[in-house]
């Protein structure tokens, strides 16, 4: 909020002495364009106020250019990282599959081998009633 107020005031601060000089300056002034000429051929008359507007959007349209050509670097870098990152996000997610694929094998090779222990444990006795091998008791 304060932030805003700040914002406001700092906009009053530049605006009221802009609009006054700008109103004040409504006469009409001679703009020249050929500045090696003796008698000058492009020359314009228009109001000082529309001169400073139009040079100011000028220089603002020129340094955003200038700015944005000069950024051009950081802005490949940029799209480079987030290439790469996508990539190792792609083979990040292919690993953790393959990584769930091989816990869930190692999980159905250790049941199966827990299977095939168990059956080998119990074994037919010769009576033919099936009785678990090592615990055989003195009869």
């Amino acid at each position: 909020m304060i932030s805003r107020i700040l914002s406001v005031l700092l906009l009053l601060v530049i605006a009221v002495p802009l609009v006054t000089f700008l109103v004040i300056n409504r006469n009409p002034v001679s703009l020249s364009l050929d500045p090696f000429g003796t008698m000058p051929q492009f020359v314009f008359d228009l109001p000082l106020s529309l001169i400073i507007i139009a040079s100011a959007l000028v220089g603002v349209v020129v340094g955003c250019v200038f700015t944005w050509i000069s950024e051009g670097t950081n802005r490949r870098e940029a799209w480079r990282r987030k290439f790469e990152m996508e990539k190792m996000e792609r083979e990040k997610a292919e690993l953790e599959d393959a990584l769930q694929r091989l816990r869930q094998e190692r999980a159905e090779r250790a049941n199966a081998e827990r299977g095939l222990a168990e059956s080998r444990a119990i074994a037919p006795a010769p009576g033919g009633s099936p009785k678990m091998i090592g615990s055989e008791r003195a009869a």
